[in-house]
């Protein structure tokens, strides 16, 4: 019986590695400076020395990686092309390694090495205080954001945050628009802060920028603010005034309470009774505010046109903060004013002469102070009398007050004159009658005495002279007649 024995032989060994791979570089192994967080890259070509190989992968250490989207080191061929990455996860200089896979070789090994950093970003400047600012007006301010840092990086956020940031907020910034992105190291970026506030009270908040999970931040205050121009009493009594007349002048001072200046550039009285209140100057409007704590004036005037109460309002108009509205009243009272004469009766003067002076008391009988008017003589004959006194023209009469006049009779002819004492008063005038009668003086009567003898003497001379001249005229007649006669009867004794 033939038996047959197998021999299992173990199957022949690979061939053992040749040795360092035939390749090499241009790369240094070293890549760029890093943020912590962020990464870098280098692109390494990996070149055969000995002709076309086959390439059978790669691997790194440490805090690198491939990229293997943006190269390929698979296959045969003489060019390995790879992007090796870095990416730190802390501070400090890191190393690891690049390794080749070569068929028939042993892996070629590029040493790796990098530094990180933590990031680094300064705000210029370090805080921003706007200040005090009027109420819904916007206020910009520009911060300078730089990379105080050893490797470039990229925001991550721009914010405002705090107690009150709803009032400050990021109103834009070129950080968004840099090339790739990135900030290199000491370069610097802006980031816009408004401000608007809203009440008079102050407002904090902060400015946070980002870099994942790194931040700086830079205090942001500021202050709401208005002019409060504040009249001490409103609405402003400016009390009874006689209506027609002027009132005392009134100072309405306004003070601003507020913690911003305050100006107007109009002042009016208007609505109501307006036409019975008299703006006559104040400070208020025009190119000088009013600083806190500061006042302006206002002098107004009661004129009242009719009786009754009165009412109107001041009204100041501001350019930032609106206007104020101040109220003001008064009584309109009607007069009450005469003259203690109805008229004056000056009897019998001669021509070319003056009378006495005959007083007129004008008196102010109502409860309220009143303006007069002018003073004259008026009607048929106002020549004939003469003002010998005046105390009243224009004048104020307070309350039961009286002022005086004097008038004389002057008349320039004979018989009665007439005429009337007229006081303008608010509202219309007051008259009192004047009247008398021009006699002849004693002179003249004296002449008239001789002028009636010559002329009584010269009548009768005129009647002697009429009829001695009639007596004539009758002869002369009855002479004629006579004649007639006989003619006539001789006529007849002819016919016959």
């Amino acid at each position: 019986m033939l038996v047959l024995l197998a021999v299992l032989l173990p199957a022949p060994a690979a061939a053992a590695p040749e040795g360092e791979a035939p390749v090499e570089t241009t790369s240094t192994g070293e890549l760029p400076k890093t943020t912590v967080g962020f990464q870098a890259y280098e692109d390494v070509a990996v070149i055969s020395t000995a002709g076309p190989l086959e390439f059978s992968g790669a691997w790194t250490e440490g805090a690198f990686w491939i990229d293997w989207g943006a190269g390929s080191c698979s296959g045969s061929g003489e060019t390995c092309l790879l992007r090796v990455y870095f990416s730190p996860g802390s501070a400090g200089p890191k190393a690891g390694a690049l390794h080749v896979m070569v068929d028939g070789y042993e892996d070629w090994v590029l040493p790796l090495s990098g530094e990180a950093f933590e990031p680094r970003l300064a705000l210029e400047p370090a805080s921003v205080d706007f200040g005090t600012q009027r109420l819904y007006q916007g206020q910009e301010r520009q911060l300078q954001v730089r990379n105080s840092g050893e490797a470039p990086l990229q925001l991550s956020g721009i914010d405002v945050e705090g107690p009150d940031s709803g009032r400050f907020w990021n109103g834009g910034s070129d950080c968004w628009s840099l090339p790739d992105g990135w900030l290199d190291p000491g370069e610097s970026c802006s980031a816009a802060v408004y401000f608007q506030p809203e009440e008079v009270r102050d407002y904090e908040a902060t400015l946070k920028v980002s870099v994942n999970g790194y931040y700086v931040t830079a205090p942001l205050s500021g202050a709401g603010g208005q002019a409060v121009m504040k009249a001490a009493a409103n609405p402003v009594d400016l009390g009874a005034v006689t209506v027609g007349t002027a009132g005392d002048l009134a100072t309405i001072e306004l003070v601003n309470e507020g913690n911003l200046p305050g100006s107007f550039f109009i002042a009016v009285i208007a609505g109501g009774d307006a036409r019975s209140f008299e703006l006559i100057d104040e400070s208020c409007s025009g190119f000088t505010p009013v600083a806190p704590g500061e006042a302006c004036r206002v002098r107004v005037r009661f004129a009242p046109q009719s009786s009754g109460p009165k009412q109107a309002r001041l009204a100041l108009f501001g350019d930032d903060d609106g206007g104020t509205m101040i109220v003001l009243t008064g009584e309109g009272v009607a007069p009450v004013v005469g003259f203690d004469l109805v008229g004056i009766h000056f009897g019998a003067v001669a021509t070319g002469a003056r009378s006495a002076p005959q007083p007129f008391v004008v008196r102010n009988g109502g409860a309220t102070a009143l303006q007069l008017g002018g003073v004259g003589i008026v009607g048929a004959d106002p020549d004939q009398f003469l003002l010998a006194g005046d105390e009243c023209t224009g004048a104020t009469l307070a309350a039961g007050q009286a002022c005086r006049l004097r008038v004389r009779f002057a008349p320039g002819g004979l018989g009665a004159k007439a005429a009337a004492l007229r006081v303008g008063v608010p509202g219309g005038a007051l008259t009192a009658g004047l009247s008398g009668t021009g006699v002849a003086s004693a002179a003249e009567a004296k002449r008239s005495k001789h002028k009636g003898k010559r002329k009584r003497r010269a009548v009768r001379r005129n009647a002697t002279i009429h009829n001695r001249k009639a007596k004539r005229d009758r002869r002369r007649a009855k002479k004629r007649s006579g004649k007639a006669g006989r003619h006539h009867s001789r006529d007849r004794l002819d016919r016959g």
